[in-house]
């Protein structure tokens, strides 16, 4: 005969429970947001009269303006296809170093940490669309000579003009504005 002894491994759920719980009352938002104020006006003639937040200008950049006969870029999605979240090394490092180590009370990495580098990696994301030709569809002649016209470094670059709408893209965690 043999003799069995078990030994009863301890229980980290209530551990994982709790980080799990902490990033979900943790909020992100990646994009443009009313409080940025005003786009800066002074060098688009079209804005002139009336003025375009950085919101409205992104929903405008992203599904167009039919009155006017401006198509969208759908930059958003194309950004997220391009860029999809589990092919991020950093972002999966992020929530590794967050989640291993369960038997520890407190992760290696704080929850702040974890959102600052998603809302860092989707900003630099977002900015390297908005001013990249090859994943954006080409500009009609006439938008090319009208951004000649008014001094646009890069007439060619879809979305881009001054590049204030690029250096604009920001984050907030939990309501406070980052501008990385």
């Amino acid at each position: 005969m043999f003799k069995l002894k078990l030994k009863q491994k301890k229980n980290y759920f209530p551990n994982l429970k709790k980080r799990i719980k902490k990033l979900e009352k943790e909020k992100v938002f990646i994009g443009w947001t009313k409080s940025m104020g005003f786009h800066d006006k002074s060098k688009y003639p079209y804005e002139s009269k009336d003025p375009l937040t950085y919101t409205q200008l992104a929903a405008i950049m992203e599904y167009g303006q039919k009155y006017v006969g401006m198509r969208g870029f759908y930059f958003r999605d194309k950004m997220l296809a391009l860029n999809p979240p589990e092919s991020n090394d950093k972002m999966k490092s992020a929530f590794h170093k967050y989640f291993s180590n369960i038997h520890l009370k407190a992760p290696k990495i704080k929850v702040q940490a974890v959102l600052e580098c998603i809302g860092g990696e989707y900003v630099e994301n977002f900015r390297n669309i908005l001013g990249n030709r090859s994943h954006l569809r080409p500009l009609k002649p006439s938008t090319i000579t009208y951004k000649s016209a008014i001094g646009t470094p890069s007439p060619n670059s879809p979305i881009s003009g001054f590049g204030s709408f690029e250096k604009a893209t920001s984050y907030k965690i939990n309501g406070v504005l980052v501008n990385p």
